[in-house]
């Protein structure tokens, strides 16, 4: 349906959906984000560039910027621990020796909303030059990074910077992502490729 809606630029029928899943949502606080969210979205894919930033600058600001860190990774952490307690123990071998272990697959909320306020901050990035704009976009994906430090959020951060005029801020930063990324053993070429267009001052591309 919200397909439909964006290749028809319905709007009216971009709002019936966003009822809709704030509707079927049980929880009145979830599903008025699910609604926020929806039309959040709609806005950008049709590029209804006003609606689009006054309603993400209003949904990062009410659900991500004032949200307490602390109190996210402490919740990550008794997740974990209550996944761990509840994994089966299986037979391996390490150092020679057979052990058993726990193995679980953990999704920590502290790397959700880095990547979310990475993903909104470098939609503005690209989509305007707007100073004021842009500054909000800093500072989300800056508190991004507060919650975890990705090498994705740190070339965003670094791109905005360098946009707002802060070469060197820019530059420290995507050293960092670099960085790493090659303990990760990714590959930084497109990175280093873009530090060095920092360095000399060039400008950069979208």
């Amino acid at each position: 349906t919200m397909r439909k809606a964006v290749e028809e630029k319905n709007t009216g029928l971009a709002m019936r959906t966003a009822a809709f899943s704030r509707n079927i949502n049980s929880n009145p606080e979830a599903g008025e984000r699910s609604y926020k969210r929806t039309l959040m979205s709609y806005y950008r894919q049709v590029k209804d560039t006003t609606a689009y930033f006054e309603s993400a600058v209003a949904f990062y600001t009410r659900y991500y910027m004032n949200i307490s860190i602390d109190s996210i990774k402490q919740s990550d952490s008794i997740s974990r621990n209550r996944q761990l307690q509840q994994a089966a123990l299986r037979d391996t071998v390490k150092d020679g020796r057979p052990v058993q272990v726990r193995a679980i697959t953990f999704a920590p909320n502290t790397q959700r909303y880095t990547n979310e306020l990475n993903e909104a901050a470098w939609n503005f990035y690209t989509m305007t030059d707007n100073v004021y704009l842009l500054s909000i976009a800093a500072s989300w994906v800056e508190r991004g990074l507060q919650f975890y430090e990705s090498p994705e959020a740190l070339h965003t951060y670094a791109s905005l910077l360098y946009k707002l005029g802060q070469p060197q801020k820019a530059i420290d930063s995507l050293q960092r992502s670099i960085a790493i990324r090659k303990e990760r053993h990714h590959s930084t070429n497109e990175y280093e490729a873009l530090l060095q267009k920092m360095k000399s001052g060039a400008p950069l591309t979208k």
